[in-house]
């Protein structure tokens, strides 16, 4: 299909994030592979950095019918009144992409020669590509991936030349690992507390599993012990006789180098978990789709 025409296709077929213009916006030329819009994922990147606030230059929106292709990207590209920086949706597609290789080659000569270096260049990854195959110059500076949340904040940031607003990860006072097929049992749950500890220590599940249970220990981190016979427990009901509790023992304390273990004999409907004052529920989900 030729260009014009392949232009009023996909003006007809969907909608883009609408053009800002006079409004002041960084414009951020991007590049990618037609075949990687067939779904409209191009599109969509498309609109959440407008979103963001960026003046997304790409060719169905900038190329006039009628004037030469190439000139009118080299231009888009190089001329810093067209262009404040530049990204490529980075597939195996696009990196295979004779056009797409092109406009790395426009994208590199601006930022080495025609500014010194201070053109942004960006990777935008859509899937996994071993390094060996990633052009060095996108190698060597900033890249996101679609995995990751902060992806739009990164590029919008680094058009803007500007440290990027990340919010921090909020790290619980717990660490829960899931471990499936241990010693014979199906479901293994360790945890400990990142400081402090937990004295005493134990688990809550709805009492009419209570026989899932095969026992509790303290044992050190990060190496799931062997479950022996003296390691068994009688559990108790709390308050609430819907629920049985278990604990490690008031001689065992779980600490930021003595986890917890929790041995089942199939997974439990619900888990709560950590000192038996204080305890939290801890996700299943994945065990469940396993």
């Amino acid at each position: 299909m030729n260009l014009a025409l392949h232009l009023l296709a996909a003006d007809l077929s969907h909608k883009v994030a609408p053009q800002r213009e006079g409004l002041g916006l960084k414009k951020l030329w991007l590049t990618y592979c037609w075949r990687d819009n067939d779904d409209l994922d191009v599109d969509y990147i498309i609109q959440e950095l407008g979103r963001a606030g960026l003046d997304v230059q790409f060719d169905r929106r900038q190329l006039m019918t009628g004037r030469r292709l190439w000139e009118q990207i080299d231009a888009g590209i190089t001329k810093p009144e067209n262009s404040d920086a530049w990204a490529i949706v980075v597939s195996r597609q696009s990196l295979q992409s004779e056009p797409c290789r092109e406009e790395i080659a426009y994208a590199l000569d601006r930022a080495l020669q025609a500014r010194g270096g201070s053109y942004p260049l960006m990777g935008i990854f859509v899937e996994h590509i071993d390094r060996d195959l990633i052009p060095s110059a996108l190698r060597t500076r900033l890249y996101v991936t679609l995995d990751s949340n902060e992806w739009v904040e990164r590029i919008r940031s680094g058009t803007h030349g500007e440290v990027p607003t990340i919010d921090a990860a909020v790290i619980p006072p717990q660490l829960i690992t899931l471990h499936r097929d241990k010693g014979g049992h199906p479901l293994v749950v360790e945890a400990r507390p990142r400081s402090g500890h937990w004295n005493p220590c134990a688990i809550r599940i709805l009492a009419a599993e209570q026989s899932l249970i095969a026992g509790v220990v303290v044992r050190p981190s990060r190496k799931v012990p062997q479950l022996g016979h003296r390691s068994f427990r009688e559990g108790s009901y709390p308050a609430d006789r819907n629920w049985w509790m278990h604990d490690a023992g008031e001689d065992s304390t779980a600490s930021p180098t003595m986890s917890m273990y929790a041995f089942f004999n199939d997974v439990p409907s619900r888990l709560f978990i950590g000192p038996a004052d204080d305890m939290v529920e801890v996700d299943l989900r994945s065990i469940f789709r396993v």
